[in-house]
């Protein structure tokens, strides 16, 4: 959302990463077919490991400050800690929500932790806790380039497409809000072209929910 010359935010090179691959495995059903579609395009593991892949590679990271400055941040804020498959997040940072703090979060001996008390984390980050983590710009560049780029002008954004882009994600077990879903496969659409795209694709996956308010406590 805010941007400052030489960097951009880790969540942005996450979504980049996520649009294209959802993108090429499209292109790639349309040349192949089902049976000739790389999978591995859509699944979470596969694209977490490229956002990894590109943090380790990355020249500088930081941190947006709430002046607007960028503190420089050790590089094992941004390293995948993942013994099997690449997941989503270390004990520091989230790719997805891409602030200081995210992350799995865990003891001393690196045991995970269900909860933490939010008091807890503040004073482990002390005034950098909610931040935006930043990486250097060229970052942004490989996110969109990687693999085989498409142009986004030849991108189908009709509803029948993006609703079809939807259910592939679900299907490969990505489970998304509404909005997450609108961010990754069709982020220049407007709101009311994605509304009708996501009435095709519950028809198809009812699953799919809309989430509401949440109920008061009594």
């Amino acid at each position: 959302m805010f941007y400052v010359d030489g960097w951009t935010p880790l969540r942005e090179v996450s979504l980049t990463v996520s649009r294209r691959r959802v993108r090429e495995h499209g292109e790639q059903l349309k040349i192949h077919g089902v049976g000739g579609a790389d999978r591995s395009l859509l699944t979470r593991s596969g694209t977490c490991g490229e956002v990894w892949e590109i943090c380790a590679n990355a020249k500088e990271v930081g941190v947006l400050l709430s002046n607007g400055a960028v503190a420089k941040a050790s590089r094992d804020l941004v390293r995948d800690e993942s013994e099997d498959q690449p997941e989503e997040c270390n004990r520091y940072v989230d790719l997805f929500d891409g602030t200081v703090g995210s992350g799995l979060h865990v003891d001393g001996w690196g045991v995970p932790l269900e909860t933490w008390d939010e008091n807890y984390l503040r004073v482990r980050y002390g005034p950098f806790f909610g931040l935006p983590v930043l990486l250097s710009e060229e970052c942004l560049t490989v996110a969109k380039n990687g693999g085989n780029q498409v142009s986004s002008a030849s991108l189908d954004q009709s509803p029948k497409a993006i609703s079809d882009a939807v259910v592939r994600l679900f299907d490969a077990g990505e489970k998304h809000m509404r909005l997450d879903y609108k961010e990754i496969v069709a982020p220049d659409v407007s709101f009311r072209s994605f509304q009708t795209a996501w009435a095709l694709a519950r028809e198809e996956r009812p699953e799919l929910k809309t989430p509401g308010r949440k109920p008061r406590r009594q």
